[in-house]
């Protein structure tokens, strides 16, 4: 379950800088995603052409 839920996250930040997320904000150009129990030990930066 909370696999699901992580991924869901990683699609809400690729969709956020493309204007193309449930929750919008103004002038996002990039997100970023970061994973782990505690302490991060995984990222992912997502960003838009404009």
């Amino acid at each position: 379950m909370r696999q699901a839920l992580g991924r869901g996250l990683v699609f809400r930040a690729v969709r956020l800088p493309r204007g193309r997320s449930s929750n919008r904000s103004r002038d996002v150009h990039n997100v970023l995603v970061t994973a782990g129990t505690g302490i991060p030990t995984s990222g992912l930066i997502s960003g838009a052409d404009h």
